[in-house]
């Protein structure tokens, strides 16, 4: 099995948990519901940050989603979030910038 399907699959199980449609995930992703079906079978590329937006929607710790993070820091500022986290030996980063209320 491809990592692209193992990931998938944990977003299967997590998706069907919280009793998400695809259709609705997929809104969240901002794509259709047919694609988050090609992305949960491992057909369609999982990015980090539609891995983060999944995470987010289903309300549920990277890592369930990610096995292969090693460490995760998260860093509120009043202005944007800040991901850090480190997989097979490399760093990556992701920022959300947070609208004002």
């Amino acid at each position: 099995m491809s990592y692209s399907a193992r990931v998938g699959e944990r977003i299967k199980i997590a998706r069907n948990r919280k009793d998400i449609t695809q259709e609705q995930l997929g809104k969240a992703l901002k794509v259709s519901g047919g694609n988050v079906s090609h992305m949960e079978l491992g057909r369609r590329k999982i990015t980090v940050e539609d891995v983060f937006i999944v995470a987010k929607e289903l309300k549920v710790d990277i890592r369930e989603l990610f096995p292969d993070i090693a460490s995760i820091e998260v860093e509120n500022l009043s202005y944007k979030e800040v991901v850090r986290f480190q997989m097979n030996g490399k760093t990556f980063a992701m920022c959300e910038v947070i609208s004002p209320s």
